[in-house]
């Protein structure tokens, strides 16, 4: 998302702390989601506490990537 966020505005791919931190965010998701197979006894708060921080990297994204998408290319080529 990133990318087509960045590149098919027009603008140069470079990365920044929030795409780092929200990859990491995913990963953490990911491992905590995983971690239920082998904690079934704290399913649901694993299951909630992943949904919520999988949630975030979208949010900063939209944060970042909004005006992005709405403005008009960077470079003047239309499309």
């Amino acid at each position: 998302m990133v990318i087509i966020s960045t590149v098919h505005t027009g603008r140069v791919l470079k990365s920044n702390l929030s795409i780092i931190l929200g990859v990491f965010l995913i990963i953490f998701a990911t491992i905590l989601r995983v971690s239920i197979a082998y904690l079934p006894e704290y399913s649901n708060l694993l299951y909630m506490s992943s949904a919520i921080i999988w949630v975030i990297p979208f949010i900063i994204y939209i944060k970042q990537f909004y005006s992005y998408l709405l403005s008009p290319r960077a470079d003047g080529i239309k499309g």
